[in-house]
């Protein structure tokens, strides 16, 4: 069981959601946008309602569109969302403990040159995560 992890993944809601839906379909098309889930392997979304409410839920299979969910993920609450609500992945307390758990993290100082796409300049430290042979890099500013 690992979690998956997938950059700029997002879409809308097609139809409205209850807070007792354990499946939800986004915008035609789009499920293509979001990992493809296979055995017990899994990803987080976070559904953000126009009035700003959120709930994060664990995704547990994808087919086409349609995406299995288990409802109030993290701390939130499950709640109902209407039709074009933000379904997103984003990084969340859950998905980088898990990534810890399922795979090798270490911090690393740059030594790269300063400056330019996707670098985190020379001296900056980044906490580079190693799942199933691809590491992710995330930069620590200092910031909590």
């Amino acid at each position: 069981m690992a979690v998956l992890l997938k950059n700029n993944a997002s879409s809308t809601l097609r139809n409205a959601i209850s807070n007792t839906a354990v499946e939800l379909v986004v915008a035609s098309g789009e499920g293509a946008n979001f990992p493809t889930v296979t055995g017990s392997n899994y990803f987080y979304i976070t559904v953000t309602a126009t009035s700003g409410s959120r709930e994060i839920m664990k995704v547990t299979g994808r087919t086409s569109d349609t995406l299995s969910i288990t409802r109030a993920q993290d701390g939130t609450l499950a709640a109902s969302f209407a039709a074009n609500s933000l379904v997103e992945m984003r990084i969340n307390a859950a998905s980088v403990q898990d990534a810890i758990t399922d795979g090798t993290v270490n911090m690393v100082t740059s030594a790269g040159a300063t400056g330019g796409t996707g670098s985190a300049g020379a001296g900056k430290q980044y906490i580079a995560i190693t799942v199933g042979g691809t590491t992710y890099k995330v930069l620590h500013d200092g910031t909590v």
